[in-house]
């Protein structure tokens, strides 16, 4: 069972953040960022220490030597591989990588980090995340051919800009009046990925 996930890309507006807060309240982990001039705090932070466990979140910063990390464990890294990302990978049980996918140009990027990533860890789950359906069908069999590593589909939903904006969780908004038909498949995707990170 993965205890400890890193969620990593080093590029933004993957959907990376979303889905690793989304997946630390799905688990009851603690939640680590690097990404403390983003904005992360200030969008999440109540929300996953719903404002009575402040430590379940956690800024990692570049003067960090060591740091309590709970057993449970989230990790939301971006940007380039310092010294923290790969201390990190090594100790996670699955390194998840998010791609939103537009256009052939994401590719080369995502390999070369794959390749990066896998030096310091070979567990590592692609998830294409919140990529329309007319690009995730031709990705998904382009990934299959070119990497051994195994791949999960968040399709693309509105109900994903939910937590940033409302501070709820996809699996909270039936209560919003949502399209059901469209918030349950969502809700589905989102439960299917985070049991298979939870039992890898």
């Amino acid at each position: 069972m993965a205890k400890k996930v890193l969620f990593y890309n080093a590029k933004g507006g993957q959907g990376k953040t979303t889905l690793a807060v989304n997946y630390t309240i799905f688990s009851h982990s603690a939640f680590y960022t690097n990404e403390y001039k983003v904005g992360t705090e200030d969008l999440y932070k109540d929300k996953i220490t719903q404002g009575k466990h402040p430590e379940r979140f956690n800024v990692i910063t570049k003067d960090d030597q060591k740091l309590a990390i709970a057993d449970k464990s989230v990790f939301d890294f971006g940007g380039s591989l310092d010294g923290r990302i790969p201390a990190v990978a090594r100790a996670s049980d699955l390194c998840v990588i998010p791609i939103h996918y537009q256009s052939k140009a994401e590719l080369r990027p995502l390999f070369i980090m794959l390749s990066a990533i896998a030096e310091f860890n070979k567990n590592i789950l692609i998830v294409i995340n919140n990529t329309e359906s007319v690009f995730t069908d031709s990705l998904l069999e382009g990934l299959a051919s070119e990497t051994k590593y195994p791949i999960k589909v968040v399709r693309h939903s509105s109900f994903m800009t939910y937590l940033a904006n409302d501070g709820l969780t996809p699996f909270e908004l039936d209560i919003k009046g949502a399209p059901k038909k469209a918030l349950t498949n969502i809700q589905n995707q989102l439960s299917d990925l985070f049991n298979f990170i939870q039992k890898y």
